[in-house]
This record gives C-alpha cells, sequence and structure tokens, in this order.
C-alpha cells in the first residue's frame, strides 16, 4: 500500500512537471522587454538611434512614422531629404523634413526606418526630454504588446508569438499605416453609431468623434494638445461605447474631428498589438471598470 501511494505520488509528480514544462514551452520568448515611464497616461521608452545613446521616445501607434525631433536630428548629424506639411491633432498643418534612412533599437529589438519624419516637438504638450516619437514602423515589424500592470513595452517576433487565452481578439485594421478598431457609440438612447476608430496611443483622450456634440451633456473644452494649434470644440458623454465584448458606460470624450481612441480606454487593458496578423488583443485589468473623468 505504501509502495503504491509512492508511485502515484511520483506519477503524479511527474505529470505536474510535464505539463509546467509544456505550458513554459508554449509561451512567447520575446525579443525585448522594457519598462516605460508614463507623462499621464502617455508612454515613453528609451530608443536609440543608429547605435547611439538611448533617449526617450513617445510610443506613438497615431504616427504612421516615427519622428525625430530636429534639434536631436541635428546632433546626429541628420539632414533633410525632403520637405513637406502633416497634420495633427490640432489644427492646421505642420513642417514635416524627411531623412535619410536610420535604425531604431530599443532594447534587443531592432528595425529600420527607411525616411524617418523630423518634426518640431518643443510645442507638443509631452515632456522637454522627449527626442521623438515611435510609430507603426515598429508595428508592422513586430507583435506589440504594452502591460500596464508591470508598466513594461514587450517586442514579439511575429512567426514565434502565441497569443494568450485571457481577453479578447478583435479585427486589427490596417490602412495607410494606419491602425483602426470598429466599435458601437450610443450618444443617447435613441442615437447610436457605428465607427471605425483610430487607435492612437499617443492621445490621452478615452474616444474622440463628433457624434457627441449630440449628447445631452456637454461642455465646451479646448482640444489639440498635439500637432498643430490648440481649438475650442465640445466634450460630451457618450451612453455607452461598446468595444468588442467589453461595454464602458457614461463616457467623456472630446467631439474634435476625426475618430479615435486613446489612452485613458486603452490603458484598461494589456494591450497587444498584431498588426502582421491583423489580430489586435485585449486583456482587462483591474482598471476596467474605473470612472472615465470629464475634460480638466
Amino acid at each position: 500500500m505504501k509502495q503504491g501511494t509512492s508511485l502515484s505520488l511520483q506519477f503524479i509528480a511527474c505529470v505536474l512537471l510535464w505539463t509546467c514544462n509544456v505550458a513554459k514551452a508554449a509561451e512567447p520568448t520575446p525579443i525585448a522587454e522594457v519598462e516605460y515611464r508614463l507623462d499621464g497616461k502617455l508612454i515613453f521608452v528609451q530608443v536609440a538611434v543608429n547605435g547611439g545613446t538611448p533617449v526617450w521616445f513617445c510610443f506613438d501607434s497615431g504616427a504612421s512614422h516615427s519622428v525625430i525631433d530636429p534639434t536631436y536630428a541635428a546632433q546626429l548629424g541628420l539632414k533633410e531629404i525632403s520637405a513637406s506639411t502633416t497634420t495633427g491633432t490640432g489644427q492646421g498643418t505642420v513642417p514635416v523634413g524627411k531623412a535619410a534612412a536610420v535604425r531604431l533599437q530599443l532594447g534587443s529589438a531592432s528595425w529600420d526606418v527607411a525616411e524617418p519624419w523630423i518634426i518640431d516637438l518643443s510645442q507638443v504638450p509631452i515632456p522637454k526630454d522627449t527626442k521623438g516619437l515611435v510609430g507603426f514602423d515598429l508595428l508592422r515589424s513586430y507583435v506589440v504588446r504594452i502591460d500596464p500592470t508591470s508598466k513594461r513595452l514587450v517586442v514579439f517576433a511575429p512567426e514565434r508569438f502565441q497569443p494568450s487565452q485571457r481577453g479578447a481578439r478583435l479585427p486589427l485594421i490596417v490602412d495607410n499605416e494606419k491602425l483602426f478598431v470598429d466599435a458601437t457609440l450610443v450618444v443617447k438612447p435613441d442615437y447610436r453609431v457605428h465607427r471605425r476608430l483610430r487607435i492612437d496611443t499617443g492621445s490621452e483622450s478615452s474616444v474622440n468623434d463628433e457624434s457627441v456634440k449630440e449628447s445631452p451633456a456637454q461642455r465646451k473644452t479646448t482640444l489639440g494638445n498635439g500637432l498643430g494649434a490648440n481649438f475650442e470644440s465640445i466634450s460630451g458623454v457618450f451612453d455607452a461605447v461598446h468595444l468588442g465584448p467589453f461595454t464602458f458606460r457614461n463616457v467623456w470624450g472630446p467631439g474634435g474631428p476625426g475618430s479615435f481612441i486613446g489612452m485613458e480606454l486603452l490603458r484598461r487593458f494589456v494591450v497587444t498589438f498584431d498588426v502582421p496578423n491583423r489580430w489586435l488583443y485585449l486583456e482587462p485589468t483591474n482598471a476596467i471598470d474605473e470612472t472615465v473623468p470629464p475634460p480638466s
């Protein structure tokens, strides 16, 4: 009897060890895993340009190209090869130059940027030590996860990535180096709209959509707070925002032009961008039920 019990326990221990090893083997091994800092709700990581000393860049999924501030570009000896204009969350256009190709590195992950944009970030309300923006080119190259519970940004090789079974998987729409996700916005009980929201980790807003101007609860507010000039518009309350299986109630959001989702809602999830396979993974955190505040 004692011998049988001992053999049974050994068998169970072997099964448990095998199960743990299989689970461990199934976990994707990241190429890079770096701690990020927050300024408000925005994410900042240290990036090296052409093998230089790492400096602070904002992680901005709304930027279709990675950006380098002109003062820092001059320090690096980067020269503009062409010039044009672009738009941001503010009104009007801003000058943008394009430089020759550079190589960016985040931890042990590196990627080439064919024509980094040169844009003056000195008037953007972000920390003054910010030297640039990490944009779509990183997301095109790798699977990227933002984990607000550990404040870590994790980079995976697309061919080896295996998603977590937790949370939800939503179709990720990629169009002209921009990322979108579909959502339903309920402005009031008798008024709802279906929107394709641009995913913008460079915005601290919840959901921006002009439909909120029809909300019974609204106030004047200053919008922009990014590239371009600030402007006065309306913020209001969405009765509900339906994002995949998740529903947010009484959501304050701006009513500026364009439709996008920003970090006020995204910060409530572990967010994984799988651009190569066109999936967005959302794993709710303890912040999922926090109230969305009105604009300050």
